[in-house]
């Protein structure tokens, strides 16, 4: 499995997570995809089974032997930071054997912009302090 990010310039970021079957056999898998807190799913290829509390999961009942399966998904960033974004998937054989998780994160990081939503919690005061190079030397004598 494999996860891709990138940030456009109206602070959508577009997830691409291919899942890869390599065995001979029909898998199926549940994918859950936990988004950062900050952000909101706008749509998706495929459509999710849930989407609850920044949590989306996908259900793939058919991923063929020897075949790929893409699932990509736009968000919207609320506010500017990093984001970390991290999926997992759960796959099983169609007889029920179960295959150990496989984990993939992707982080991206959106710039300062209008009408962006704060950050929960305590946020620093903006004192405007600018501290240029002549100001830092004074200070360091």
């Amino acid at each position: 499995m494999t996860k891709t990010a990138k940030v456009d310039a109206t602070n959508v970021v577009t997830y691409t997570l291919t899942i890869q079957n390599l065995e001979d056999c029909t898998r199926v898998a549940e994918v859950i995809d936990i988004l950062p807190q900050g952000m909101k799913l706008l749509d998706a290829s495929i459509l999710p089974s849930s989407y609850a509390n920044g949590t989306v999961t996908w259900n793939l009942i058919d991923i063929m032997p020897l075949t790929t399966k893409t699932i990509v998904y736009r968000t919207e960033a609320l506010r500017s930071g990093r984001f970390v974004n991290e999926a997992r998937v759960d796959v099983r054989s169609v007889d029920g054997t179960s295959l150990r998780p496989v984990y993939v994160s992707a982080a991206v990081s959106v710039g300062e912009f209008e009408g962006e939503i704060s950050a929960p919690g305590w946020q620093p005061p903006d004192w405007g302090f600018d501290l240029g190079c002549e100001e830092c030397n004074e200070l360091a004598s």
